[in-house]
């Protein structure tokens, strides 16, 4: 079980990175082609605080919850844990 839990949080994560990663290339992209979406509050306001959230924990040097949780079930699993960061281990 702590496999799958550890699985989903996998997921998860990939999922935070390409929202935070692609919205840095969709935003200049959607502006120049007139996207409508691109130019809402809601997906510009949440860009913004999960690249802060990113941001943060880099100049702090705290690691990632997710990749912490990660971790700790991948440990409980039997298996390797992460002796580096997310995107490190990727």
């Amino acid at each position: 079980m702590p496999s799958i839990f550890a699985d989903l949080i996998l997921v998860v994560h990939l999922g935070y990175a390409a929202f935070v990663l692609g919205g840095f290339l969709v935003l200049p992209l959607g502006l120049g082609l007139h996207w409508a979406w691109v130019r809402t509050w809601s997906f510009r306001l949440s860009h913004l605080a999960c690249t802060a959230i990113v941001a943060l924990e880099a100049v702090v040097g705290l690691m990632c919850p997710l990749t912490w949780l990660e971790d700790i079930a991948r440990t409980a699993a039997g298996g390797e844990g992460y002796s580096r960061s997310f995107i490190g281990h990727l």
